[in-house]
């Protein structure tokens, strides 16, 4: 019988704190602060409101971008680097809900809009959405000439942020639920709280 010793021991704990570590990896939301731009700002509104990790979507004039009427309006989202967007959590207004209508969203490496990919699901209210593909880029537009607004978007490349433990498709919309986001960034302090545990212990 193989009898176990303290350092088989730390190994196996270092081999689960390099597990829960790439899962904080994954649970990052890649738009959360990036450099963000746009077609235009709506009077009191601002670009950097739709990636600041404000959630609340009561007020669209207090903490969402909107742009002006116009032709096509977008919103351009940079990422440090070329990453996989899996799911993508858009958050709605409670004031102007119908100004995300028949959206939608669009990843790749141009600044050129037209040559990106676009998701499979248009964007038709505040929720997520699945996406899976490559890109340095994120875009969120309407194909029609209307105002576009956006109060926080979230990117992720694990397909497990879904609201309530389900299961998020390719090509899959899921209700709204602001949750969604939070559950991801509680689980991320529950790992960080792991760690520490960890390393107390070696």
């Amino acid at each position: 019988m193989k009898h176990y010793t303290k350092a088989d021991g730390k190994r196996v704990i270092l081999a689960l704190a390099m597990i829960t570590m790439i899962s904080i990896v994954r649970c990052e939301n890649h738009a959360l602060g990036r450099p963000v731009t746009g077609s235009s700002i709506d009077v009191g509104s601002s670009f950097s409101l739709a990636v600041d990790g404000d959630f609340q979507e009561e007020s669209s004039s207090a903490s969402c971008w909107v742009s002006q009427s116009e032709t096509r309006p977008f919103l351009r989202i940079e990422f440090d680097k070329v990453i996989w967007v899996r799911t993508i959590y858009i958050a709605n207004s409670e004031d102007n809900p119908d100004l995300m209508v028949g959206s939608q969203f669009l990843v790749g490496n141009s600044t050129d809009i037209d040559s990106n990919l676009a998701c499979p699901v248009a964007v038709d209210d505040g929720g997520l959405y699945g996406c899976d593909l490559w890109g340095r880029y994120l875009y969120f537009t309407n194909p029609g000439t209307q105002k576009l607004l956006a109060c926080e978007i979230a990117v992720y490349s694990d397909r497990n942020i879904t609201p309530f433990g389900t299961a998020s498709q390719e090509s899959t919309y899921v209700a709204p639920n602001p949750n969604a986001p939070r559950k991801c960034q509680l689980r991320s302090l529950f790992v960080k709280f792991c760690l520490i545990v960890v390393f107390i212990n070696f």
